[in-house]
């Protein structure tokens, strides 16, 4: 295996613009850019860790740094690596350097250099690069980069207080950052006023809640939310709001289908009690067209198009590739597009534990990917894209849960197809 530090390269998938690993062959990534560069095409900054099974031609990707092809040998380029991020490392191996940057050299606020690393549910702190490269139990108290997951923390929970003040009494997205406080505590086995800034007020906690639902089962509207049967909150009928943060959709034939030639995703207008999530899917298609996909949205930002989200697309290659979005511009994350052949009734999945993301399809394991961009993001939602001819694809049920807070409140008309409970 060869890695190297190197810019991305601004390509296309047939579904628009996206960030892609700079040469063809890539089988593992990171993204070590800054928020900013990450959300634009309009310049090209910072930098991705990729690793390929062949060696590339520097032609092939320019400003390449070769860092070795071995992830416990002897990093090579050291010095370059140090000037191109800006920072003073201490590791000497590939892999060391990796984590490092992962951890203490990591940038909270995401203005200079990628966010920390976050440990999962179950507190573990997983790396995944073609695969998972190292793993390791996570305690507050002893970390390494305490202060970078600490700090994270304090500004996730800043703007989840700043969002719940938008609302009004009674309404419970103006206790969504107490019910995060009560899931933080719960977590890292830490008392809540060490997730609270210290300029900010203790307001206490609340219990979380789990879950959010539609089956799309109402009449034809190009407004989602003209109707609202079929929502369901906590395993009850419910009247969250859906709110269509990119391109065109509406209820089609008691399903969600997607405006022609729009990449488009769809906000749930309130929030689960984790950032450590799971959003599901249920496929339809009509046609045989290429360039069709869709797929659920996990972390959605409140107030711009950012998340994560898997798709099941019939392209050129079919399969499913796993994504982000940052303030309406995406990347491709994974390791490029799992092939196989997506069908009718499959149940796709993306889940975000700590700084894992994955999907998985039919409770089958597609891709693990290690991202550090977005936590605290407390929404999900769904996403697709059609192309301009007869073929269409939609979804024809969604769901989302709290990883750690599953309960007996799930509606039994679902139960059935969550692919497993976590506790």
């Amino acid at each position: 295996m060869n890695y190297y530090l190197a810019h991305w390269y601004k390509g296309s998938d047939g579904a628009g613009d996206i960030w892609q690993p700079p040469s063809v062959g890539c089988v593992g990534c990171m993204d070590l850019r800054p928020l900013a560069a990450q959300g634009t095409f309009a310049v090209t900054e910072g930098y991705g860790f990729f690793a390929y099974g062949d060696t590339v031609d520097p032609a092939l990707m320019p400003g390449q740094i070769d860092l070795g092809n071995n992830l416990d040998g002897a990093i090579k380029n050291k010095r370059d690596v140090q000037d191109a991020l800006g920072v003073v490392l201490q590791g000497s191996t590939v892999k060391d350097v990796l984590w490092e940057l992962m951890t203490t050299a990591s940038d909270p606020t995401g203005t200079i250099r990628s966010k920390p690393i976050m440990p999962g549910h179950r507190r573990d702190l997983l790396l995944y690069l073609n695969g998972l490269i190292r793993a390791e139990d996570f305690d507050l108290n002893t970390a390494p980069h305490k202060q970078q997951v600490i700090e994270n923390i304090h500004i996730a929970y800043r703007e989840l207080r700043a969002e719940a003040q938008r609302y009004t009494v009674g309404d419970s997205r103006t206790e969504t950052h107490l019910r995060m406080l009560k899931t933080w505590e719960r977590k890292y086995r830490e008392n809540y006023q060490t997730f609270i800034p210290s300029d900010l007020p203790d307001e206490g906690t609340r219990e979380p809640r789990t879950t959010f639902a539609d089956a799309f089962t109402r009449a034809d509207n190009t407004d989602l939310n003209a109707a609202d049967t079929s929502k369901e909150k906590n395993g009850v009928a419910a009247t969250w709001q859906w709110t269509e943060t990119q391109g065109d959709s509406d209820i089609q034939s008691n399903e969600l289908g997607f405006d022609n030639d729009s990449f488009c995703f769809n906000r749930c207008e309130d929030d689960l009690s984790s950032d450590d999530m799971s959003s599901y899917a249920t496929l339809n298609r009509a046609g045989t067209a290429d360039f069709v996909r869709a797929g659920p949205v996990a972390r959605h930002n409140a107030s711009a198009v950012s998340a994560y989200f898997m798709q099941s697309q019939w392209t050129t290659s079919s399969g499913w590739d796993l994504q982000k979005v940052t303030t309406g511009t995406r990347t491709g994350i994974g390791a490029g597009i799992q092939s196989g052949t997506p069908a009718t009734d499959e149940k796709d999945e993306v889940t975000c534990d700590g700084s894992t993301i994955a999907m998985l399809v039919d409770d089958v394991s597609k891709d693990s990917v290690t991202d550090t961009s977005f936590s605290g993001q407390t929404r999900a939602g769904v996403a697709g894209f059609n192309n301009s001819g007869a073929d269409r694809v939609f979804q024809k049920d969604w769901f989302c849960e709290d990883l750690r807070d599953v309960n007996s409140l799930l509606s039994q008309s679902w139960i059935h197809r969550l692919p497993h409970i976590r506790m």
